[in-house]
């Protein structure tokens, strides 16, 4: 799991210490994934701190009125960060980093070429950061998944772009997989990440 927001990854903490069983199954990886290193800043609305916005690079020191700096974290590939640990081989990912999924698969570009995961679950904005949703959908085609509504891969991608963020399941239906990934028994992998 990636969670780059300082908060939330002291409240996974306190979940892991107080359930040991699933803290050895459970690597935290407290920074953001993204297209090169690079350390951000999270700035929200001085009045709404859940509302975050992050800022990386060159912009990173740059705070407009009415925002105050919540945290900072370093940014890293997903590439890089599975080749220097030995991690793979991933069942589930699961991408909720608010319009930057975009930024993450491009640092992961082994992900879909050489990991393929049989399902993958992602929230697509209709503004998203280097690219355009259609195009992000379009990557996981290209890479043999099923792009669907449902997470049986059953309910065709119908949906318009334009109507607000919309959660996407990418299954992929090549040989042996199975016909759904929830009727799965055995131990699953998982990967997931945070807002960054």
């Amino acid at each position: 799991t990636f969670e780059p927001l300082p908060k939330n990854v002291a409240l996974m903490q306190a979940s892991l210490c107080a359930n040991p069983a699933l803290a050895a199954r459970i690597k935290l990886y407290s920074e953001g994934l993204g297209p090169s290193d690079s350390q951000c800043t999270i700035i929200s609305d001085i009045n709404n701190e859940g509302d975050g916005h992050t800022k990386c690079g060159a912009n990173a020191s740059h705070v407009p009125p009415g925002y105050a700096v919540r945290g900072s974290f370093h940014i890293r590939r997903l590439d890089d960060v599975m080749a220097q640990d030995g991690i793979g081989n991933f069942d589930f990912v699961k991408l909720d980093v608010e319009g930057y999924e975009c930024q993450v698969f491009a640092g992961a570009t082994k992900l879909l070429s050489g990991q393929k995961p049989r399902l993958v679950q992602s929230e697509v904005w209709p503004q998203m950061v280097g690219c355009k949703p259609s195009d992000y959908l379009q990557m996981f085609k290209n890479s043999g998944y099923k792009v669907s509504r449902d997470i049986h891969c059953n309910v065709p991608n119908a949906i318009p772009l334009t109507t607000g963020i919309a959660d996407f399941f990418m299954c992929d239906l090549g040989p042996g997989a199975p016909a759904s990934f929830v009727q799965r028994q055995r131990e699953r992998r998982i990967l997931r990440f945070s807002p960054a």
